[in-house]
């Protein structure tokens, strides 16, 4: 299904390339902002990178690799299927109370309790 949707509404665009200032590293915590985590998760592209603010309970930036557009799911477009699912458990092991998505809205509370819920068995 996902890969109907994908072939109906996005069209392959070029994208402007433009130079990298710095690499994130797996699993590396930034000093800004207050300790932002890195966590991999390249099966929607290659490279992307989820992150996990783990103050006031934690904010996990999903970037791609979900979305919450009628309930959490997946993301439309994956690169690698067989890898989404691992990047979703993977994810889901992380302590957040909220989740922030590139599509959908964001889940509030019990966020990682809701991933793990999902993918998790």
């Amino acid at each position: 299904m996902n890969k109907l949707l994908f072939r109906l509404f996005i069209k392959e665009t070029p994208i402007e390339t433009f130079p990298i200032d710095s690499y994130l590293k797996a699993n590396d915590t930034l000093d800004f902002p207050a300790g932002l985590q890195t966590i991999p998760a390249p099966a929607h592209s290659a490279g992307q990178t989820a992150l996990l603010l783990p103050k006031q309970g934690g904010v996990m930036f999903a970037a791609d690799a979900a979305a919450n557009m009628m309930g959490l799911g997946w993301s439309i477009g994956h690169e690698n299927f067989a890898q989404a699912k691992q990047d979703l458990i993977r994810l889901g092991k992380a302590e957040f109370n909220v989740a922030c998505f590139g599509h959908g809205k964001p889940l509030l509370e019990k966020a990682s309790q809701t991933f793990r819920a999902k993918w998790a068995h």
